[in-house]
């Protein structure tokens, strides 16, 4: 009895895994895409400033908002980590589970030992967890689209960045 329910968990985990990779790319592109116009703002306001004031090495400059704004999406598909509970929590949600999947993981490490009298109703819990996770798909449940209105409005202020550094800069006779 307690190789299944070890058995179910495993597989709970594995399936769990495929839901965390998938939920991390979604997730990044997300940000990405609600966020590149910032990058791209910044990077025309470094050109800006470079017609305004002579500036060393504007293209250098221009690329460190972009530089910054990689290594932010970088750190947030690496570094942040998701714990097993909060992407079974994430998706209860995303796929109208009801907490199913979640309070298995939750209920797990504690619950069977201090209620010993619920042990069978924890048992259904966990085959009904395992069975909704099998019939789910991580690729529908977190569909990689483009939001193609928030790409568009980074793409002009990335045009308009480089309109302005193939452009002649009046600021570049200053410095020679």
């Amino acid at each position: 009895l307690h190789l299944m329910r070890k058995k179910q968990i495993d597989q709970i985990l594995a399936l769990l895994k495929q839901f965390r990779r998938r939920m991390l790319a979604y997730d990044t592109l997300a940000l990405v895409q609600n966020y590149l116009w910032i990058a791209a703002l910044g990077m025309l306001a470094v050109q800006v400033i470079g017609r305004i004031w002579p500036v060393d090495d504007l293209l250098l400059y221009t690329l460190i908002p972009p530089a910054v704004f990689l290594l932010i999406a970088l750190i947030y598909l690496f570094v942040i980590p998701k714990s097993n509970l909060s992407v079974a929590w994430r998706v209860d949600q995303d796929l109208r589970l009801k907490e199913r999947v979640s309070s298995v993981i939750a209920f797990e490490s504690s619950l069977p030992r201090v209620f010993p009298e619920s042990a069978e109703l924890f048992d259904k819990q966990r085959e009904d967890a395992l069975a909704a996770l099998k019939h789910a798909n991580p690729r529908a449940a977190f569909k990689l689209v483009p939001a193609r209105r928030r790409l568009l409005s980074a793409a002009a202020v990335f045009s308009a960045v480089l309109a302005l550094a193939v452009l002649p800069n009046p600021m570049d006779d200053i410095l020679r």
